[in-house]
């Protein structure tokens, strides 16, 4: 997604303090659409606005030059889950002050990011399945054999998996693993693993993240790599993770965490 540029609005003139700190913001968060809070709205503007209001069913309308749209806060959920549906990551940017109380521009701030693989909120979450965040690090192929390792985790219920295989002839085994956990989000870990094809045949997301440093192992790769997502986006999920259970064997689905966990 191209950002505009922070100092220009579309017509060209000079952006306002508003939309100077939306920029700013957006500029953080550019490939996430931004819900920015006025008042008892979030708005949103630029080619996130044009995105998500066809998917949200708003209207989309102009001021000064600058698509926008908007939807009212106190409905937020319902329009998230509708952006979540449509493969979207959404950046929900809260005013950090009362208005009534603030001189000036109120402070804002992202206070949350919502991926298709870290939802929390039973609303928002499938019903009676696994929620599943996926990393995947490989080495290169030799043959058509791929040596590759593979994290999961469910960040509703704070277990996670981990596996990995040696001598996956045509990347069979990891095709497997994957349909078993349908995963929402993908992370592929650097460029080999990038370059596997035929990985995402469903409904996640997948996003290209660069090898964590210091990680070694496979292993290491996949499971730092998704500590790292969590930590710089989502926090409080990190913090629910418990130790990594070995992965079950490809085909075998795991509905029966999903039971267990939800019933603890």
């Amino acid at each position: 997604m191209t950002t505009p540029v922070a100092d220009t609005s579309a017509g060209g003139k000079a952006a306002t303090p508003l939309m100077q700190q939306y920029l700013g913001l957006k500029a953080r968060f550019a490939e996430e659409i931004l819900f920015f809070r006025l008042g008892d709205f979030y708005e949103m503007f630029f080619e996130d606005a044009a995105a998500a209001a066809p998917i949200l069913e708003v209207a989309l309308t102009q001021r000064q030059g600058i698509p926008m749209c908007g939807i009212p806060y106190h409905a937020m959920t319902a329009y998230l889950a509708k952006l979540i549906r449509a493969g979207k990551s959404v950046a929900i940017a809260e005013q950090m002050e009362d208005p009534k109380k603030t001189k000036g521009m109120v402070k804002r701030d992202v206070v949350r990011v919502v991926t298709p693989g870290t939802l929390v909120e039973d609303e928002l979450l499938p019903s009676r399945a696994n929620n599943f965040l996926v990393s995947i690090a490989a080495t290169g192929a030799r043959g058509g054999v791929v040596r590759w390792a593979l994290a999961a985790a469910d960040v509703s219920t704070g277990r996670q998996w981990i596996g990995e295989c040696s001598d996956d002839l045509q990347l069979n085994s990891l095709k497997s693993h994957l349909a078993a956990l349908s995963p929402s989000e993908i992370l592929l870990i650097g460029e080999t693993a990038a370059a596997l094809p035929g990985l995402n045949a469903g409904r996640a997301v997948t996003r290209l993240e660069p090898v964590p440093p210091h990680a070694g192992e496979l292993t290491a790769q996949a499971s730092e790599a998704i500590r790292r997502y969590l930590e710089r986006d989502h926090a409080q999920a990190l913090k629910s993770l418990r130790p990594a259970e070995p992965l079950p064997s490809a085909g075998r689905r795991l509905f029966s965490a999903w039971a267990w966990s939800r019933s603890r």
